[in-house]
């Protein structure tokens, strides 16, 4: 900024004391610091996921069978950003475990009724942080909460 003089900005959404942003006071003189991320976690990226799944049928007539499934899935620890800031940036790994019953039928019926989330876990699955002007607040995702529900269907 050498040669010009700052002026600060007007209030752009009329909130009293509002003096705009100064770069002068602000920390590193508003343009913000250096750190190396090199070998750090890439976001979102857990060492380790697995996921099964099984399904065990019988008939119960000569135009009905039933299903019993079942699928489980784990993801280990990450983190949300690049940094790996301690923990902050840490996303605790989870389970999700669902189960389903389902009936079938050789004209193309199907009814199924399921459980999503059984232990209902919620955990958080990701993050995302908000500029300066929104108080770096941070939103999260997290996992639906447990879930029952029926469906019925026709396939010709």
């Amino acid at each position: 900024m050498t040669g010009t003089t700052y002026t600060p900005n007007p209030d752009p959404v009329n909130l009293p004391g509002y003096a705009g942003f100064d770069p002068t006071t602000a920390p590193n003189g508003g343009q913000g610091f250096t750190k190396n991320i090199g070998g750090n976690q890439l976001p979102n990226a857990p060492h380790f996921t697995t996921s099964l799944m099984a399904d065990f049928t019988m008939p119960i007539s000569s135009d009905w069978a039933w299903t019993l499934h079942g699928d489980f899935y784990w993801q280990s620890a990450s983190n949300w950003r690049i940094f790996n800031d301690s923990e902050y940036d840490k996303l605790r790994g989870y389970t999700n475990l669902n189960f389903a019953l389902i009936f079938t039928n050789q004209d193309g019926w199907q009814a199924m009724a399921y459980t999503k989330n059984v232990v209902d876990t919620t955990a958080i699955t990701g993050a995302f942080l908000n500029s300066d002007d929104t108080a770096l607040t941070t939103n999260v995702f997290v996992t639906d909460p447990r879930l029952f529900g029926i469906r019925i269907t026709k396939n010709w």
